[in-house]
């Protein structure tokens, strides 16, 4: 045996619970197949209640595996996530994957596993099988888009995921409520799509013959898929431990944002059914809203800056749960209990007959845009024309949507000129930002210098070609970009110690910004009206970064940048301008620590979510209350 299998760094939990008669099949398979290459890994088996040790296939488990630990819970759960948890807790190497009755894991797979473990001069925390492509989409989503697309479907299954079991003490074990008994893979994969970067091993494996959504419980606590999505997607913020009415934290909060009528199904479905909940958790006058968010592949950042920063700050206040749904795949079903159904910078052609069963039955729309597609494709016609213009299917769709939403929510005073004759009512209120998610360091040194640029492509060179030429003529500077770069603006800065960094999911680029925390970041945009359209989130996230920011003296920055006070601006957009500007900070460190300050008490006191957060609920109740 190889010194790398006597090594073992993987463990296989797999847990027995179900209907005998049903899965046994499937147990046998899945357990014949483990054995073929128990080398590799421990095995760690969990028994759902104590008739299982008399099952003859489990009582030969231990002349079948060299390395396995059984482990009986006395009384019968029905809940596989507390079995993964008991499981969890009794994995002595450093990786975990999950198997159940009817699940799949191949040699080639753990051979390659292993060839990563035994050679890879770095392991990473989260591995994942990229089988082609996942159920339901197209291609497997990159890392800024992971956590967007796993809060609309249930992308992955757990025994494609091989976990650091370092995770666990992290973001928290498997949750055990009921109400997600067959969603609880998918409630830790959006979890983990928050909080660390996957990375893909390529394969080819067969299909697991069971999942969770179809598997013969011996009992089933029945929960609409609704109920369900809105409860993975809830920040978890409560403890793991039974509170009183013998029901976690995270769960009477959650409870506590629900319609009394559904209240009412839930418990009763979890098989709690105590009145003294319902009394805790009645309705207020206002809130305890459904709202359902719609958008494409790309509008999670969109939706996190402008619905998730306040939502989870509501969590357990009486005022709304939601749900995330792909334009491209919603259906009837996924709005049809809403209160309130959002449409997020949408363009699909599926969106019209959805909007039409609204307005039919009486259900509330909002749309929200935070880009002039009016003017994007007069602005640009080469790049934008055949997208934005009238006639062409994406351009006719958004008008249309926004002439049938009841109202539209947007955050600039241009865009909101524009939109009004198409629109029956136009809300417009400001950006936010969640501090929460920075986590600024405070004692750079000036061998740390980092100036820099962080945003989505820009065309215009005059900025860049300043970045390059300060790095390059005064020692000690790195240059941060955060994005990506045109090609002739990579050759800006061949000669220069650059930091490059591609778009991560947003938390993961909250953190990195942060952490890394340039001294000056700079902020171009030119004076076409869709630019001057834009949101000013970079000065919002520039400062939570801890960074000073220049600015070209364009709406919208220069309707909240006083120059030398919050920010520095620049009027003539010349590369001479922006190198003035960089090294009159560079030069001047008391300016800039006070700018610092400065643009710190502003955002806390303006733009926080915490601050805006009251204009957000008014906007909601006001569309939903058809005021």
């Amino acid at each position: 045996m190889s010194n790398l299998v006597e090594k073992k760094q993987l463990s296989v939990i797999l847990p027995c619970f179900g209907r005998y008669e049903i899965i046994e099949s499937y147990l046998k398979d899945t357990i014949k197949q483990l054995s073929l290459y128990e080398q590799y890994f421990n095995l760690v088996v969990v028994l759902d209640g104590i008739y299982w040790e008399n099952v003859p296939l489990i009582r030969t488990l231990k002349t079948r595996f060299t390395d396995v630990e059984i482990i009986t819970v006395k009384d019968e759960t029905h809940l596989p996530a507390f079995l993964y948890n008991v499981g969890i807790s009794r994995v002595k190497t450093p990786y975990v994957t999950f198997a159940w009755a009817g699940s799949s894991l191949h040699i080639e797979v753990v051979e390659k596993l292993n060839s990563i473990f035994a050679t890879a001069d770095r392991l990473e925390k989260v591995y994942y099988l990229n089988i082609g492509k996942p159920k339901k989409l197209p291609y497997y989503p990159n890392d800024a888009l992971r956590y967007g697309w796993c809060q609309c479907e249930k992308i992955y299954e757990i025994n494609h995921l091989f976990v650091s079991i370092e995770i666990f003490k992290e973001i928290g074990y498997f949750d055990e409520s009921r109400i997600i008994q067959s969603a609880f893979d998918w409630d830790f994969i959006i979890r983990l799509a928050r909080n660390y970067t996957f990375h893909e091993i390529m394969t080819l494996i067969a299909e697991n013959k069971l999942t969770f959504d179809i598997y013969p419980f011996n009992k089933t606590f029945n929960v609409s898929k609704d109920i369900i999505h809105r409860y993975v997607l809830r920040t978890k913020i409560g403890t793991k431990e039974k509170l009183d009415y013998n029901l976690t934290e995270n769960e009477l909060l959650f409870i506590n944002d629900l319609p009394q009528q559904d209240r009412k199904f839930l418990l009763r479905n979890i098989e709690h059914e105590d009145n003294s909940i319902m009394k805790l958790t009645e309705s207020k006058k206002r809130g305890n809203y459904k709202i359902t968010i719609v958008g494409g592949f790309w509008e999670y950042v969109h939706n996190q800056l402008c619905f998730f920063n306040y939502l989870d700050k509501l969590y357990g206040k009486n005022f709304a749960t939601y749900k995330v749904i792909f334009d491209f795949s919603i259906t009837i079903d996924d709005i049809k209990d809403s209160d309130l159904v959002i449409f997020s910078r949408c363009r699909n052609p599926r969106i019209i007959d959805i909007l039409k069963y609204c307005k039919a039955n009486n259900i509330n729309t909002l749309y929200m845009i935070d880009d002039n597609w009016l003017w994007v494709g007069k602005d640009w016609p080469e790049d934008y024309g055949h997208i934005f213009s009238p006639g062409k299917p994406d351009y006719d769709v958004f008008v249309e949507a926004l002439k049938m939403c009841d109202a539209t929510l947007v955050y600039n005073k241009y865009l909101e000129e524009d939109i009004k004759p198409y629109a029956n009512k136009v809300y417009r209120i400001k950006v936010n930002v969640n501090l929460d998610f920075y986590n600024t360091v405070t004692n750079k040194t000036d061998e740390d210098l980092i100036i820099g640029y962080s945003g989505s492509l820009r065309y215009d060179n005059e900025a860049f070609k300043a970045l390059a030429e300060v790095a390059k003529e005064n020692k000690g500077i790195k240059v941060l970009i955060f994005g990506f770069l045109t090609s002739e603006q990579e050759e800006l800065f061949k000669d220069v110690q650059l930091i490059k960094l591609e778009y991560k999911s947003y938390f993961e680029y909250c953190k990195q910004i942060s952490s890394i925390n340039p001294a000056i970041l700079l902020a171009p945009l030119d004076n076409s009206r869709t630019s001057m359209s834009k949101c000013p989130n970079k000065y919002l996230e520039i400062t939570a970064a801890g960074s000073v920011g220049i600015y070209s003296d364009v709406y919208p920055y220069n309707e909240i940048i006083k120059d030398n006070v919050n920010g520095l601006l620049v009027k003539y957009n010349y590369k001479e301008v922006w190198k003035e500007k960089i090294l009159y900070l560079l030069q001047n460190k008391d300016v800039l620590e006070k700018i610092k300050r400065n643009s710190i008490e502003d955002v806390k006191n303006r733009f926080s979510t915490d601050i805006v957060i009251k204009e957000f609920c008014k906007v909601i109740d006001s569309v939903i209350r058809g005021e």
